[in-house]
C-alpha cells in the first residue's frame, strides 16, 4: 500500500494514502459546508483539492507548513479534525461504501475513479489517522513562536 509523508514544523509522519485521501476529503467537505466559520482555510482547501485531483500513489502533499502557517489556520484545521473524528465515530465500526463514494475525492476525479472501494472502510484505522494528524499539527509545545 502506498503511503505519503507529511511534514509540519520540522516533524514528519507517514500516512496510508487511502486513509489520508478519505480524511482529507472529509476535511474538504466539512469546510465547504461551513465556509463562513472556516474561511481561514479557504486557500488551503483549493490546494488540497488540486492535490487530490492529481493524486498518484505516494504523492499526497498536504503542504501543512505552508497551509497552516498562521495560528488561526492551524487552530481551524484542528477544529475541523475534531468534527471529522465525531463524524467517523457516528458511523460505528465502518464507513459504508455509499458514504465513501460521496466524498470530495470522487467529485474531484469526475468520471475517472483512481480508487474504488469494494468494502466499507474501518473507522478505527481512520480515527488513528485523524489522531496522528492532530498530533503532528497540534503539539504546540514543540512549535516555533506564534507566527500570526
Amino acid at each position: 500500500m502506498a503511503s505519503s509523508l507529511q511534514i509540519y514544523a520540522g516533524r514528519h509522519e507517514r500516512f496510508n494514502d487511502i486513509d489520508l485521501l478519505i480524511i482529507t476529503s472529509m476535511v474538504i467537505d466539512f469546510i465547504h459546508e461551513h465556509q463562513s466559520t472556516y474561511h481561514s482555510l479557504a486557500e488551503s482547501v483549493k490546494y488540497w483539492e488540486e492535490n487530490i485531483t492529481g493524486y498518484a500513489p505516494g504523492i499526497i502533499l498536504l503542504n501543512l507548513d505552508e497551509e497552516l502557517y498562521q495560528d488561526a489556520a492551524r487552530h481551524a484545521f484542528l477544529l475541523v479534525l475534531s468534527e471529522v473524528r465525531a463524524k467517523l465515530a457516528s458511523f460505528g465500526g465502518s464507513i459504508p461504501i455509499e458514504s465513501l463514494k460521496s466524498l470530495a475525492m470522487y467529485r474531484l476525479w469526475g468520471g475517472y475513479k483512481k480508487i474504488t472501494f469494494s468494502q466499507p472502510q474501518r473507522t478505527d484505522r481512520l480515527l488513528a489517522t485523524v489522531a496522528n494528524l492532530e498530533k503532528l499539527v497540534g503539539d504546540f509545545s514543540t512549535l516555533p513562536a506564534n507566527k500570526a
